[in-house]
């Protein structure tokens, strides 16, 4: 008689447990709305970036280990300067949708914030508009002038990053400063957020 009165008491907590954790689960994550644009809209265009680059790759799909099956876009440039060497004449953006914010979260918490390099001195800006922002610059071994500087955001549901070499009359840490606020202002102006003031191009 005890042991049934037990079998069934364990078989309702299971289920009471089971049933808590299947409704946690959905009210942690939130369904993101419908959207009019895709990621391919939220790149930035050549017109975005330094005079002296061309575009290499797309845009396009995205093809980095980090691209949901939602929709990922990516776009690659590069310097064509002898005096450059090849490798460290690069610059991307990746923009990434994922199926809640809540997701998009977690890719950036523990996939994309884990790297090498720290904030360089000279750099202030700080997104208006992305709920979680980063950047950083990495030298790979003190091989300068040439240091490899990467800027990561979520927004929303959305993960960006835009990364590239600093080269010397093609991208400084200013340039790098120009792009990231038009990957601003775009997403804003996308997101329906408050617009930044510097507008981007069309």
């Amino acid at each position: 008689m005890i042991g049934e009165s037990l079998r069934k008491w364990m078989l309702t907590a299971m289920t009471l447990v089971a049933a808590s954790l299947i409704l946690s689960s959905c009210i942690r994550e939130q369904p993101v709305p419908e959207r009019s644009f895709t990621t391919l809209d939220l790149l930035i265009r050549l017109s975005d970036m330094p005079p002296g680059w061309t575009i290499g790759y797309g845009p396009g799909k995205g093809r980095s280990y980090i691209s949901p099956k939602e929709d990922g876009s990516e776009i690659g440039f590069y310097v064509s300067d002898d005096r450059v060497p090849r490798g460290r004449d690069t610059a991307g953006q990746g923009v990434y949708r994922y199926r809640s914010p809540e997701v998009a979260k977690e890719v950036y918490r523990d996939m994309v914030l884990p790297r090498a390099g720290k904030m360089p001195a000279g750099w202030t800006y700080r997104s208006p508009v992305a709920d979680q922002s980063d950047f950083t610059c990495y030298d790979y071994e003190g091989r300068e002038p040439y240091p490899f500087c990467e800027w990561s955001a979520r927004y929303e549901e959305y993960v960006v990053i835009f990364s590239s070499w600093l080269i010397p009359g093609y991208m400084s840490l200013e340039d790098m400063e120009r792009v990231v606020r038009a990957i601003d202002m775009r997403m804003a102006q996308y997101l329906g957020k408050p617009i930044p003031s510097t507008p981007i191009t069309p």
